[in-house]
């Protein structure tokens, strides 16, 4: 009826809201109030087969992470394909994505009402500024009530310690650091000659090295990744409630 009714001039899909014992009326008219009416009516996008939430990373290593991290700060209580599901959206390809009602775009709210969008920072340092198409997308998804979630680093590989790198593969680097900012590239390269490009080939592979016999402990301290889950898993428990 949502569906149908929603751009029919002749028809008003009313939500009757009752907040704090005062009750109030809203029109819908826009994807945003008709997901309001959605989750009012208890309506999960597992009902019809599909998974309650997507998160949205930048690509396939990015997927192992995020999956590793949930299974970690869930304690394996969430799965991936029932509870919610990664999806690749291809960084450069974010200038054709929106969480707004704009017809040129294409609007990640259609796919799942329920997201999140993980987006590397690329920053190079601290004062360094995001580019407007981050700035946008992360506009659009408080307007939306969405979680986006800007590295703290300057991507996603910046969340791996340098101890679970350096232990992982097996190569002491004690007077390399790896900081921040840094690109992950290079400081491989700093450890041994040409190992930069042998991850850029391979960043899954790599991924899954750093995933694989790894506690919450190995990560929860780096960056902002403690705080972000945390987040992250509030959000996934509330699409399955």
């Amino acid at each position: 009826m949502l569906d149908n009714f929603q751009k029919n001039n002749e028809v008003n899909a009313l939500h009757v809201v009752k907040n704090n014992g005062e009750i109030s009326i809203v029109n819908t008219t826009n994807s945003i109030q008709k997901n309001d009416i959605l989750n009012d009516l208890g309506i999960k996008a597992s009902d019809i087969l599909q998974s309650n939430g997507v998160i949205w990373v930048e690509g396939p290593s990015d997927r192992i992470y995020m999956n590793k991290w949930i299974e970690l700060w869930s304690d394996g209580k969430f799965k991936e394909g029932k509870d919610y599901q990664c999806v690749f959206y291809g960084g450069r390809l974010l200038n054709n994505l929106t969480f707004d009602e704009e017809e040129d775009l294409i609007n990640l709210l259609k796919v799942n009402r329920n997201s999140i969008i993980l987006i590397d920072s690329d920053k190079e340092n601290g004062p360094a500024s995001l580019n407007d198409t981050k700035k946008r997308i992360c506009e659009e998804a408080s307007k939306n009530k969405i979680m986006c979630w800007i590295t703290k680093g300057r991507e996603i590989e910046n969340y791996v310690s340098k101890n679970t790198i350096d232990s992982k593969l097996e190569i002491a680097g004690p007077n390399v650091l790896f900081n921040q900012y840094d690109n992950i590239e290079d400081y491989l390269d700093k450890l041994e000659n040409g190992l930069g490009k042998k991850f850029l080939k391979d960043k899954i592979g790599y991924a899954k090295i750093f995933t694989t016999d790894v506690k919450k402990e190995d990560y929860e301290h780096n960056l902002d990744l403690d705080e972000q889950m945390k987040n992250v898993i509030s959000a996934i428990t509330k699409w399955n409630t």
